[in-house]
């Protein structure tokens, strides 16, 4: 009986349900689609930003059954993972934002950089559901029939409606970023598709409480999209309807919409992210590569995908560290790779058509007259360059990401429009080290050597210990008021979950997850604590252990020391004995665990 559970807990150590109440909405995402898979090991660094550009922390980030949590700039890295090479989804998630994710197509031995923008949850409007009504976000408008929403219990719902919703304009300059997933859907045939968009919108419903609402059955909602002025003229007078599906990171085709005017107008039976698109009839995947004209990589170039035959803008996406990119383009057209600077300077590549899969072949060469390169070495506390650190360069209103290589060296190309100041910070995740920020001026090539991520620890940790093996987590969180599922399938009363992962220099994952019934300073066991503990692959004679005591657990002490308030830290310690199974599925008694933890509470 306890093997079943046992492999079950580690892929997925932590297991919460939240229970807050700015809504999980019912989602519909299931679908026939199989998504093709390329397994290939690659690294992931990224940063989750708000509208303003600001880092986010505390959010978390999954990619397929790993997870990690932002630190106070917002970043988050996964290194050596197993990532899918025709398409690797990712998701990030806070309470009081809607859902962001990316899809990413990398290769084998890559390192890559994802910036995904979450959006704000915010009340635009309500209505009296037993009325009906209508409310508009941006370049959309949502309209409910009489009677047309029902609450959890499939009940009508007569009181008022508050409409959550968020427009993404598909013409923003940050588009890539704010929208779901990418432009690459599944039609109604189950063919795989690249959309050009003409508008976009996430909807939830929510009663005065905060809980869900959703259609009803056997009613419509109703969906009106103003196209933007740029893409009328090519504006079909029918387009399908796609929803996101966040299983599968994917759009599907679900009904579609008529040209009014200026005005798309369609019905939609459910709501989540909807989207208004032209889609392709055939795709290729190709692979191609991107550097400057002196010969070294556009690290992380940004560029568009826009058909030349028709004017559509059929995806975006980014070269990893050594300039490359690959993904999917339309069949049978010829395709443009545009590329811009923050300047707003447009330099635009031809290729194709193809009918077949494709190597690009040579470099698209990227002038950079206007260019100036900003380029250091982050260290460690011994001097010794950083493998695979992130520093974080930001300027005016922008921010980037620069990976460092295994010698500790960065490089960033900047355009001549940018701000003379910008600001530097670098972050040894390993480490749990990072530098403080320096401002610098540059206006021409600038190496400022080494900056060292030494005595300046990052702001959260979990410093842990069993059995005398020592563990320090960089990548923590605070899931508060969640309901814990054990293994034998026993729904637990509401906890809050401090959480932690690592991976080690030589790439074995490691997970804790502290249960506690309450974050008011003071001393909690038994029924008010839980623990679990897992490290290493899952492979029989494997080098894992798994450590658990799962409420009521008599054997663990957690002492809160402080409670800084939302926005604040948690601090704390724990220490007592847990039970579990090694790498040669032989059981633990008694191991000895303990350690501290400095978390933040969210907001």
């Amino acid at each position: 009986m306890m093997k079943n559970w046992f492999f079950f807990f580690l892929l997925l150590p932590l297991v919460t349900f939240s229970c807050r109440k700015d809504s999980e909405d019912i989602r519909i995402t299931q679908t026939d689609y199989q998504p093709p898979i390329v397994l290939v090991t690659g690294s992931l660094s990224g940063q989750i930003v708000g509208p303003d550009g600001t880092g986010i922390s505390d959010v978390m980030v999954r990619v397929g059954s790993h997870a990690a949590v932002t630190n106070e700039a917002g970043l988050y890295q996964f290194r050596d993972i197993q990532m899918n090479a025709r398409g690797t989804y990712v998701k990030a998630y806070k309470q009081g934002y809607f859902q962001g994710s990316d899809r990413l197509y990398v290769s084998n031995g890559s390192r890559n950089v994802s910036t995904i923008e979450l959006k704000p949850k915010t009340i635009v409007g309500s209505f009296n559901g037993a009325q009906g009504g209508s409310v508009t976000v941006g370049g959309a408008e949502v309209s409910l029939p009489a009677n047309g929403v029902i609450d959890a219990q499939n009940n009508t719902y007569t009181g008022t409606v508050q409409v959550v919703a968020a427009y993404m304009n598909p013409v923003a300059n940050n588009i890539a970023d704010i929208m779901p997933g990418g432009l690459f859907g599944v039609n109604t045939k189950g063919e795989e598709v690249m959309m050009a968009s003409m508008g976009m919108v996430a909807v939830e419903l929510l009663d005065g409480a905060g809980n869900a609402l959703q259609v009803a059955p056997g009613k419509r909602a109703t969906l009106q999209f103003t196209v933007p002025g740029s893409l009328l003229a090519n504006a079909p007078a029918e387009i399908p309807l796609w929803y996101f599906d966040e299983t599968d990171g994917v759009w599907i085709e679900e009904g579609s919409a008529n040209l009014n005017g200026n005005l798309y107008v369609g019905e939609v039976s459910h709501f989540t992210d909807w989207n208004i698109d032209v889609p392709t009839d055939e795709l290729v995947f190709v692979n191609g590569c991107f550097v400057y004209d002196d010969g070294s990589p556009a690290v992380s170039q940004h560029f568009r995908v826009v058909s030349l035959d028709n004017g559509w803008n059929f995806g975006y996406g980014s070269a990893n560290t050594n300039g490359e990119f690959s993904g999917y383009i339309p069949a049978n057209e010829t395709i443009g790779f545009n590329v811009y600077d923050e300047c707003g300077q447009l330099q635009s590549f031809s290729v194709g058509p193809f009918s077949d899969d494709a190597n690009l072949g040579e470099c698209f060469v990227i002038n950079s007259a206007d260019l100036a390169t900003f380029s250091g070495q982050l260290t460690d506390c011994d001097g010794n360059g950083v493998d695979g650190g992130l520093v974080q360069i930001r300027w005016s209103y922008f921010s980037e990401v620069a990976v460092t290589d295994e010698n500790g060296n960065f490089s960033l190309s900047l355009t001549s429009c940018t701000s003379n100041e910008v600001s530097v910070r670098g972050f040894d995740f390993l480490n749990s080290q990072s530098t403080e920020t320096t401002s610098y001026s540059f206006t021409e090539d600038l190496d400022i050597g080494a900056i060292a991520a030494c005595d300046n620890p990052l702001e959260e940790f979990i410093d842990a210990s069993n059995d005398g093996t020592s563990d320090y987590f960089y990548l923590v969180g605070l899931s508060i008021d969640s309901l814990t599922v054990s293994p034998d399938s026993l729904i637990f009363a509401s906890y809050s979950v401090i959480s932690g992962e690592q991976i080690s220099g030589t790439g074995i994952r490691t997970s804790i997850n502290l249960y506690v019934s309450d974050l008011a300073p003071g001393n909690y066991s038994g029924n008010d604590v839980g623990f679990n503990y897992v490290s290493g692959g899952n492979s029989p004679g494997g080098s894992y252990r798994y450590l658990d005591c799962f409420v009521p657990c008599g054997s663990v002490t957690l002492n809160i020391t402080s409670n800084g308030g939302p926005g604040g830290f948690l601090e704390g310690n724990y220490s007592g004995t847990s039970d579990g199974w090694d790498g040669n599925q032989q059981p633990l008694f008694n191991v000895p665990v303990s350690g501290t933890f400095r978390v933040r509470i969210p907001q």
